[in-house]
């Protein structure tokens, strides 16, 4: 074998663990600075040699010693080259000339070997001191080179006598179990491997004192780069707290040295990033101080798609806003930043024009038209092709930059106030006009040679302006671009008008648009700017607009316009062959149309007459005839407006086309039944402004006003306002809902008045038995039908019958009246109907107080609640005929209020348990469901607890998969686990009872955390306990439960809901047993607990009774069992500037120093693994030894 050792086949696809990467890394920076292996051997090299022959170990007999002779070359050239030493030349000299006369002397062998062993690990504890102090780097060199000695006697299969008898010794001494008969075993060998991984592991140095380092390294100037590459090898934050540490002076020889590298490198995952890098953080924080290095670092970085990462261009275009305007024309040179942001599109990362306003506002400033030019090209960068899908939001935009508009780019090419630079803009913006018209693809038309891909129908060129406001979508920006090209047409060749040539010369750049209709428009407006230069170029696009599709031509402003502007440059004869032209072209357009919807060729004639004729160049005769071919004189001060015009939206305010204070509530019925009905109104009202209609709504609406204010006259007349056939429902409703206001506000109506309305709605329950009321949509709005007024009817019966001041006299006076109201009500099946129980109308609670039939039932509950504590039979009646009714949301209300009706009839409510709750029917599933949900949503009782605690055993055997698919008023699992919390705390369920067995027996995570999580909230954290207002409940029956649950070793997620049980104000538990339970909860969970804002406001109390528990809550509550960041906490997770840091001074402060070092290094592994999100935590221990 070479001398050198294995020479690995490092192209072989073998994927390395994190913790090996870390080594290979660590000690190819040790290697770079104390030089462990010889010339041209790299440490990762043999470590990856190494395990890739532990991973072949099935096609390698010989893979153990292979791997082993890799492992051993780490440290060769330490503990094992040979060695030109005084104990050298003996061994060599005394072991030749004492063999040879036959001697052999073990004494002198140990005492030789002894000696070069200790120099050899004075060596390795020699590199290891460039970390660790003697004492430390001693210990580590000493278990390092017993695992070099192992490694080596295994790579030479034991060649030398009692050498295997050696490695089984060092084994055992490094805790290796071994069996001497079978050894070495696949196993040892794996096992020596870890015992060298975690020895390294070892030899790391201490987060903390990675930072004293890295602070001393600072301070003294130091320019050891190996030295530094090796702090950083150790770990991630040490790289983090440099750059953080380091100011701007740093930079020139951090860039040299290749600390700055990884930003030349491609992502490892180039679909996302995050602002973690920190060469980065640095380049941005010295910017400002040292802009001409980072500039020319940024130039330096050719950015492709084979070194992409997106966090590096995000960073650089950050950058760009720091640095001085010259500096940005620098960055802009060749496009650099429009091929970032092709990039970042590519790999779906859109870049904003907010992005840009501040460079664009500083170059602006500054007038650096170079740079504002080069930035603008990379900023309007427009797309090869654009998908038109509605699937695909944003992909339609022609932009790489979404909200171009915020840049300020187009106001800053439009105000270039620079001759040579504003033609530039111009032909820049042109330009990239050109390149997103050829987007619309060919025009079969042939008008135009391309499809108008932006037709922009809403714009009028000749008001354009530019506008930056932030525009809801990419359009804006295209009209923004327009806006520019406009702006600049103004002054490149409306400001040019007496130099002919210099006109021409700038109306060529506008002649170069590709040709569709919108760039036609744009020509049209430049045209208008120097009539008289572009006399022949007028009359030809004129006369272009006699043809089939000469809506293309003339369609919008811009054509209508330019002709008011520049008609009069026309010879006065081809002004006449205009005109007439006009007349015979579009009265032939209107002779050959279709049908008489085809008005629009009358009147775009008669529009491009109302042009000439406002300018005065249309005489009499021609007016006169404009009349007599379309329809009407030409219109002096017509003025052409866009194809589509502007939008306008609100709110909609319906009105009352009546003033109802003038007529008496009798005329009104009269009128809503002849000359009020909702067809007339809507007739008579049908071109009103559609933000303020007059119609049957507002008038609705007026009604139930008036009759607020005049009650006793309407209620006097009320039977009036019903009459089916006539009288519309939405208006009979508008009254209900005038006096169900009444009600809400707790007006109190005289006996007689709510005998009128019980009276009036006899007559409506009279009609609706004889024809039963339907559901009905109407054609005009929103207008209520009948089911809606029969809601309504029970809404006002509800309200009437639970006030307090006046039930017992309603009822009495009127129980039969409303008894009968029920019994009808409960029998309207429109409402509810199997549509409304459909999961988007929401959950059966909402759909049934929502409905005819839910409220009706709740009317039932009240009335019984006022009838006495006994069931009558009519009650009962009511209720055995609801029990057919398999509407789940009448169900929901059914156990809702089953107490209600138990309490007062127990037997009776008992015999029929199996129909109220149908577990035992199965084409009833959904039916006991909706049922079982309304009663958990209830009040826990005592006796109805025990009689249905089969039903709960039910429930919880239940499987959750079979629950109906629809929306919950709590989740079943949820509402059950309350009822059965509840009975845990106020009744005599305990641990032990077949039903407390059954629940915990039973595999359900949400039902169970659930319960544990409902009695914190019920008994410890709620805010009751700071007034005084402490439930009664057993702590000692809570506690044992607790201790119960820890011994069951639940699943994580069950226990966490103990997070409730800590109350953030008060000690309702003893904080020593809190501390002691959270913590072993918090072992248990993984870290993971909800509500965690009590344990957190209770840590410092918790410290000042048990600080090691707290402590060990702190390490569970940001580490995981792996001790990496839990990932149970939220990120920016948590802020060590409060409860935690202060917990963790007074542990610190007053502890031993066993459980000092403790605190420390949590601390360490904590910044370890959060870099800054801990670093402040420093500042526990640096203050304490101050």
């Amino acid at each position: 074998m070479d001398e050198k050792g294995l020479n690995p086949n490092i192209n072989e696809t073998f994927e390395i663990k994190p913790h090996q990467k870390w080594i290979c890394d660590y000690l190819d920076r040790l290697n770079e600075k104390e030089k462990i292996c010889s010339d041209a051997v790299i440490p990762s090299n043999l470590i990856i040699g190494a395990l890739i022959a532990i991973h072949n170990k099935e096609k390698n007999p010989d893979w153990m010693a292979q791997s082993a002779h890799s492992y051993r070359e780490i440290f060769y050239w330490l503990g094992g080259k040979r060695d030109k030493g005084v104990f050298f030349k003996i061994k060599s000299f005394s072991y030749g000339w004492l063999h040879k006369l036959g001697i052999r002397n073990k004494a002198i062998e140990r005492i030789v070997n002894y000696k070069i062993n200790s120099q050899n690990k004075k060596k390795i504890e020699y590199v290891l001191q460039v970390l660790h102090e003697q004492k430390r780097a001693e210990i580590i060199a000493n278990t390092l080179y017993k695992i070099y000695l192992a490694f080596t006697k295994i790579s030479h299969h034991f060649a030398k006598k009692d050498s295997r008898k050696d490695t089984i010794k060092i084994f055992r001494q490094l805790g290796i179990i071994v069996d001497e008969k079978n050894f070495p075993t696949n196993d040892n060998f794996i096992d020596l491997v870890r015992i060298f991984e975690n020895v390294l592991r070892e030899s790391s140095l201490d987060p903390l004192k990675i930072h004293e380092n890295i602070d001393l390294f600072i301070k003294e100037r130091n320019k050891d780069a190996p030295y530094l590459r090796l702090l950083f090898s150790l770990n991630y934050d040490a790289k983090r707290f440099f750059f953080y540490q380091a100011d701007e002076n740093w930079l020139s020889w951090l860039w040299k040295n290749g600390f700055l590298d990884n930003i030349k490198k491609k992502a490892e995952n180039s679909n996302q990033y995050s602002f973690r890098m920190p060469e980065l953080n640095y380049l941005v924080k010295v910017t400002e101080k040292k802009p001409v290095e980072v500039i020319e670092i940024i130039k330096s970085i050719e950015i492709s798609g084979q070194n992409f990462n997106p966090e590096v261009v995000d960073r650089f275009l950050w950058i760009a806003r720091s640095l001085p305007v010259d500096k940005v024309g620098e960055l802009v040179e060749g496009g650099r930043i429009g091929k970032w942001i092709y990039l970042m599109h590519a790999y779906n990362f859109r870049k904003s024009g907010y992005e840009f306003m501040e460079i664009i506002k500083n170059i602006e400033k500054a007038k650096e038209y170079k740079a504002l030019l080069g930035l603008a090209k990379s900023l309007l960068s427009i797309k090869k092709e654009i998908k038109n899908d509605t699937e695909s939001f944003g992909e339609d935009n022609p932009f790489y930059i979404a909200d171009l508009d915020a840049s300020g780019v187009f106001s800053a090419l439009a105000d270039i106030d620079n001759d040579e630079h504003t033609e530039s803009a111009l032909i820049l913006t042109v330009e990239k006009l050109s390149e997103i018209v050829k987007l619309g693809g060919v025009n079969n038309e042939k008008v135009f040679d391309y499809q108008d891909l932006f037709s922009l129908l809403d714009v009028d060129i000749f008001t354009l302006e530019v506008e930056e406001s932030g525009g809801i979508s990419y359009r804006q920006d295209v009209k923004n671009l327009v806006a520019t090209i406009k702006k600049l047409i103004e002054r490149t060749i409306g400001n040019n008008c007496g130099d002919e040539k210099k006109a021409r010369k700038m109306f060529e750049h506008i002649n170069n648009l590709s040709s569709c209709r919108s760039s036609w428009r744009i020509k049209l407006f430049a045209l208008s700017q120097c009539p008289e230069v572009f006399k022949r170029e007028l009359k030809e696009a004129f006369f272009r607009v006699f043809i089939d599709d000469y809506y293309q031509i003339e369609g919008g402003t811009e054509y209508k316009k330019t002709l008011g502007t520049a008609f009069y440059v026309l010879e006065k004869t081809d002004r006449q062959k205009y005109i007439d032209k006009v007349f015979e072209f579009f009265s032939k357009k209107d002779a050959e149309k279709e049908n008489d919807k085809e008005v629009w060729h009358r009147r775009t004639g008669w529009e491009i007459l109302s042009v000439i004729y406002s300018i005065g160049l249309l005489n009499k005769e021609y007016e006169n005839k404009c009349e007599q071919v379309f329809g009407k004189k030409p219109k002096k001060d017509y003025e052409p407006e866009p194809v589509i015009g502007e939008t306008r939206g609100g709110t909609v305010i319906d009105r009352s086309p009546f003033e109802l204070a003038g007529f008496s509530p009798d005329q009104i019925a009269v009128n809503l039944k002849s000359e009020w009905t909702v067809k007339k109104i809507a007739d008579l009202y049908k071109n009103d402004d559609f933000l303020r209609p007059r119609n049957a709504e507002g008038l609705g609406d007026a009604l139930k006003e008036d009759i607020k204010v005049r009650t006793t006259e309407y209620l006097e007349n009320i039977n009036k306002f019903f009459d089916r056939e006539k009288m519309h429902s939405h208006y009979v409703y508008s009254i209900l809902r005038g006096i169900d206001d009444i009600l809400r506000n707790k007006q109190q109506l005289k006996p007689e008045q709510i005998k009128q309305i019980f009276d009036f709605f006899k007559i409506i329950i009279s009609s609706g038995k004889k024809e039963a009321f339907i559901a009905e949509k109407s054609e005009n709005g929103w207008l209520a039908d009948w089911i809606t007024v029969c809601r309504t009817m029970t809404d006002i019966l509800l309200y009437t019958t639970e006030n307090k001041e006046t039930r017992k006299e309603i009822h009495s006076d009127h129980k039969e009246f409303i008894k009968n109201c029920i019994a009808y009500l409960l029998t309207i099946t429109q409402s509810l109907s199997a549509e409304e129980e459909k999961p988007e109308y929401g959950e059966l609670y909402t759909v049934a107080i929502n409905s005819v039939r839910g409220r009706a039932y709740e009317l039932l509950v009240v009335f019984t609640e006022n009838d006495g504590n006994v069931l009558s039979d009519d009650v009962k009646s009511i209720f055995k005929k609801t029990l057919k009714d398999n509407s789940l949301a009448v169900r929901f209300v059914i156990g809702r209020y089953l107490a209600t009706l138990y309490f007062r009839d127990k037997d009776f409510v008992k015999g029929l348990f199996s129909d109220i709750f149908t577990i035992k029917n199965s084409d009833k599933k959904d039916v006991y469901l909706a049922t079982w949900e309304g009663y958990l949503s209830s009040s826990l009782y005592g006796e109805l607890f025990n009689e249905l605690k089969e039903y709960y055993v039910n429930a919880i055997n239940f499987n959750p998969e079979e629950y109906t698919k629809r929306k919950y008023y709590k989740g079943l699992d949820e509402a059950l686990a309350i009822h059965l919390a509840l009975a845990f705390i106020y009744l005599d369920l305990k641990i032990g009872d077949p039903l407390f067995e059954e629940f915990w027996k039973a595999e359900n995570t949400k039902r169970q955390e659930e319960f544990i999580s409902f009695i914190g909230q019920k008994c410890f954290s709620r805010n009751n306990f700071e007034y005084g207002e402490e439930d009664k409940f057993d702590r000692n029956k809570m506690i044992e439960f607790w201790n119960w649950a820890l011994n069951k070793k639940l699943n994580p997620k069950i226990l966490s809901g103990f997070g409730f049980w800590v109350n953030p104000k008060k000690e309702i538990i003893d904080d020593n047993l809190l501390a002691d339970k959270i913590a072993e909860t918090m072992e248990q969970s993984d870290g993971d607990i909800d509500w965690d804002y009590g344990i957190i406001e209770r840590l410092l109390k918790f410290a000042e009774k048990n600080k090691e528990k707290t402590l060990q809550i702190i390490k569970n509550y940001f580490l995981d069992k792996d001790n990496n960041l839990n990932q149970h906490r939220r990120v920016p997770m948590f802020s060590t500037d409060n409860e935690i840091k202060e917990a963790l001074k007074y542990i610190y402060n007053n502890s031993d120093s066993e459980v000092k070092e403790k605190v420390e290094a949590l601390i360490g592994l904590l910044i370890e693994k959060g870099s800054d999100m801990f670093w402040g935590l420093k500042e526990i221990i640096n203050k304490s030894n101050l």
